[in-house]
């Protein structure tokens, strides 16, 4: 996971390898810079999903 912080938002980039041999980059930003929860949580949660159902 890659936590940065450009411009004053919070985001959270992660990259995946597929069993097929893929890979899948999600980058997450909130609409609003100044969020308080975890926002690789939910990009971890999102990236899960999209990998269970990617062959």
């Amino acid at each position: 996971m890659d936590e940065r912080n450009f411009g004053g938002y919070r985001n959270c980039r992660i990259w995946v390898s597929v069993p097929s041999g893929g890979t899948i980059h999600l980058e997450y930003a909130p609409r609003e810079a100044s969020v308080d929860w975890d926002v690789c949580g939910a990009a971890l949660e999102i990236t899960t999903l999209v990998a269970q159902r990617v062959r």
